[in-house]
């Protein structure tokens, strides 16, 4: 997992009720996309997105939804250029 750049989840689970801190991981920032009401569904969805802090920086949530037929989490993120020496 250390050399992974982005981790992503489906069927989280999680909620407005689950706390930011109990999903973190070290060196990389957390992305949620909660199932909602809208869903129309009381249980599963949610989506977490993890991008590694040394990869990308500048990440914004471009879009979001979450309706009865899909979920979906858009990110833009400015890559680090690796140069080789």
């Amino acid at each position: 997992m250390d050399n992974c750049n982005s981790l992503i989840f489906t069927e989280t689970w999680l909620d407005s009720a689950t706390p930011a801190a109990a999903t973190e991981l070290a060196g990389r920032t957390n992305y949620r996309a909660d199932r909602t009401a809208d869903s129309g569904k009381k249980t599963g969805g949610g989506l977490c997105i993890y991008l590694n802090d040394s990869w990308c920086t500048n990440t914004t949530v471009v879009e979001q939804l979450c309706c009865p037929d899909v979920e979906f989490l858009m990110l833009k993120c400015s890559l680090h250029c690796l140069h080789s020496a």
